[in-house]
């Protein structure tokens, strides 16, 4: 119908050059897009299609869990394993108790498609620290799920629970 949806204003084009700057990193995004109101620290670990990922490359995730001083830790996942990783982080929980751990992940990738789920399951994911409780969460689709009772459903394209949280 229009409104500022359709608008189109010389005004905002330092906006869209910015934009447009940005390099595409989940980090950028969160930083330059997603713009929230509390500090933002990231730490690359592991850059590896999730179906690669070792039983090492899950201790080294636990082990900059362990070392954070965040109380709140936000993983980016390939959906594959995500939920190996989450079960694994879980069993490890009781050496971080106090933190809150949400792995997060998209069925399509963060920049070149304009129909992709990651900025919503990212902005979803952040907002989750407000309400969850400490533990190990997988959080897609709009759900926070427990790693141990989430499946990927192919044909669907999401992440559904298997039982309760």
């Amino acid at each position: 119908m229009g409104g500022t949806i359709d608008f189109i204003d010389p005004g905002y084009d330092y906006l869209n050059e910015k934009i447009i700057k940005i390099n595409r990193t989940v980090e950028d995004y969160l930083i330059n897009i997603a713009n929230p109101h509390h500090k933002l620290t990231t730490q690359g670990l592991i850059k590896k299609d999730s179906r690669d990922i070792t039983l090492k490359d899950r201790e080294l995730c636990v082990e900059a869990i362990k070392s954070s001083v965040a109380d709140f830790i936000l993983i980016t996942h390939g959906t594959y394993t995500m939920n190996t990783t989450g079960i694994y982080i879980q069993s490890k929980a009781s050496e971080f108790k106090e933190k809150t751990i949400i792995l997060t992940s998209s069925m399509m990738p963060l920049w070149g498609f304009m129909t992709t789920d990651a900025s919503y399951n990212l902005g979803f994911a952040t907002a989750s620290f407000k309400f969850l409780s400490p533990g190990v969460y997988i959080s897609m689709n709009a759900e926070n799920f427990d790693p141990k009772r989430v499946h990927k459903d192919l044909d669907n394209l999401s992440f559904e629970a298997q039982g309760s949280l």
